[in-house]
């Protein structure tokens, strides 16, 4: 019990001190945050996707004067498919729902980092034939990795990140790349926190 009013005394002390070192806004320890931007089926993935979009909703935790901080995100993803059969659409969509760590430093108004999830992806394809839709819906493990910059815009934090995600899917979404075992996809992302 008293490891653990211990550690409430150190976090509640250090998020009184300093608090204009903080990466948040107003020096907040807890950030939530909005993005969205292009995502990019790179390996096998771009033979079954054209580049699609995407957006994410972040919750980032942060003591201040500690580099590692703790993160959650929901995501969406829509690409169309590459290779449709003649006379049908079809697109590919992707739910994840991600947690990890961060790693970052500040340098005045900028905060690079680094950053490393895991977590669940829904992968589904849907393929629309002369007015009837067929889906298929399947739900893997997957990881993502990547960089990104946070900086001060007017009163909030802006960022830009690039990750890469793998899904680790049956065959990924083209069912033809049999030895196939993930999908590969790098989702740039601009957004704010707040």
């Amino acid at each position: 019990m008293s490891r653990w009013i211990a550690a409430a005394a150190l976090i509640t002390l250090l998020s009184a001190s300093n608090a204009h070192a903080l990466p948040g806004p107003a020096g907040r320890m807890v950030e939530l945050g909005i993005g969205g931007g292009v995502s990019l089926p790179v390996s096998h993935a771009k033979d079954a996707l054209k580049d699609g979009y995407h957006i994410r909703g972040i919750v980032q935790i942060k003591p201040p004067l500690f580099p590692l901080g703790l993160r959650g995100a929901l995501g969406y993803q829509k690409f169309d498919l590459e290779h449709a059969p003649l006379g049908t659409t079809g697109s590919g969509n992707i739910l994840s729902g991600m947690g990890g760590i961060t790693l970052g430093i500040s340098l005045g108004p900028i905060r690079p980092y680094v950053t490393a999830s895991l977590g669940a992806f829904r992968v589904e394809t849907k393929v629309d034939s002369t007015g009837t839709e067929a889906s298929t819906h399947e739900t893997k493990f997957g990881i993502d990795g990547g960089a990104g910059v946070q900086f001060k815009l007017a009163g909030l934090h802006g960022f830009v990140e690039g990750r890469v995600e793998n899904v680790y899917t049956d065959q990924g979404f083209d069912t033809s790349l049999f030895e196939k075992n993930s999908t590969r996809i790098i989702p740039v992302t601009f957004g704010l926190m707040f």
